[in-house]
């Protein structure tokens, strides 16, 4: 019978490409609900091809075109708005994948852990922002997370349980974004379309600026500190250009485990759809010619000063972490709407960083307070620019 899936966030990179795995193994597996943001023409395509139970859009004003534009499917519940997604998330479900971007994904995460058996983990900001307690929380519901990013996905592939006391270093690499051989006086001209603009992932528009910024990296240390409970002096990232390397674990031993595959996220969104058995799936293959040319080096935390920010969040503990990342989704998001310059983009979160106290972080309750705090601090001092 095939397995039941959710997706938050369907019409996004990460929801397009879960449904190009599910193409291929329809007897597997069966969308159940779609769950998007605003996309309507995207999700209304979803939803004619893949006859789901249940279409949510959480954009109120997008509710009576997705209706009507459906209509002459009757069997599809048409919903929108927050009362009614929640609604959805109290279903059961064997496959949650978590695509939605940012901050926003967290309070979805919580409401369906209980009912989901397994959650692909996709949105890395739950994980900085909640933590410990996002994974305690689904180790009492029994609900099994497995990571879709592709260096959690790499890890999660050449982690030994029994040797976890015995790994000495665990290192992701990053690609170095658009700007890796750029000078910092280019990066002070570059435009948003210039930062999305990655050289190896197709990604959505604020992953690909985190990615240009390397705040991406510094949010998957994080990430990796409570997925896989590793202690920050041990986790590491290096360059490497070309993306066929995701992520090393370095045991005792002097071993060295890796990951590789093409920059394809198909990859890993198949193993955590099926997990623990790998899916044929279509992918092109690693050649030796590829292999000729790879590169690894030492990222330059100067000229990407959110690495360093990120690094040393997460040294200073959840609260700390919590307002990197709002105070990030903020400054992005500025940058993207043309009124914050990049290099602006690490000034403004070192100075909300300055700002505020760290703060103690004991619940869910508290995640999101505390974010909302920096949300509405980070809004005063982007408007005053």
């Amino acid at each position: 019978m095939p397995k039941e899936v959710l997706i938050l966030g369907s019409t996004g990179s990460i929801g397009e490409s879960t449904l190009r795995v599910i193409d291929q193994h329809s007897d597997k597996f069966k969308v159940k609900t779609l769950i998007a943001r605003s996309n309507i023409d995207k999700l209304v395509k979803q939803a004619r091809q893949y006859l789901p139970q249940n279409v949510a859009i959480s954009d109120k004003t997008g509710y009576k075109l997705l209706k009507e534009m459906l209509s002459n499917l009757p069997s599809i519940n048409v919903i929108s708005g927050e009362e009614a997604v929640n609604d959805l998330l109290k279903e059961q479900y064997d496959i949650t994948v978590a695509a939605i971007v940012g901050m926003a994904c967290l309070q979805p995460i919580i409401k369906v852990i209980p009912n989901t058996k397994v959650l692909c983990l996709a949105n890395k900001e739950s994980i900085v922002c909640a933590g410990s307690l996002l994974m305690d929380f689904a180790r009492k519901h029994n609900t099994k997370i497995i990571p879709v990013d592709s260096e959690h996905s790499a890890i999660f592939q050449v982690f030994e349980k029994e040797n976890t006391k015995k790994i000495n270093r665990v290192i992701l690499t990053a690609s170095g974004g658009p700007f890796l051989n750029k000078s910092i006086e280019e990066m002070r001209t570059a435009k948003p379309s210039d930062a999305v603009a990655h050289p190896t992932w197709s990604m959505g528009a604020k992953i690909s600026v985190d990615s240009a910024t390397l705040m991406n990296k510094g949010l998957e240390l994080i990430e990796a500190h409570y997925l896989f409970d590793i202690e920050h002096s041990k986790l590491e990232a290096v360059i490497h250009p070309q993306s066929l390397v995701h992520g090393f674990i370095e045991y005792a031993d002097g071993s060295m485990l890796a990951q590789m595959s093409l920059p394809d996220m198909c990859t890993s969104i198949s193993l955590a759809l099926n997990y623990p058995e790998r899916l044929d799936i279509k992918h092109q293959k690693i050649t030796w010619e590829k292999l000729s040319s790879v590169q690894f080096f030492t990222p330059d935390e100067t000229k990407f000063k959110c690495l360093k920010l990120a690094k040393d969040a997460l040294k200073s503990g959840q609260g700390r972490c919590i307002q990197l990342n709002m105070a990030n989704e903020m400054a992005v998001n500025a940058f993207l709407n043309n009124s914050l310059p990049f290099l602006k983009i690490p000034e403004i979160i070192e100075e909300m960083l300055n700002k505020l106290p760290n703060t103690l972080i004991t619940t869910i309750e508290d995640v999101f307070l505390v974010a909302q705090e920096v949300s509405a601090t980070a809004e005063a001092l982007l408007t005053k620019l």
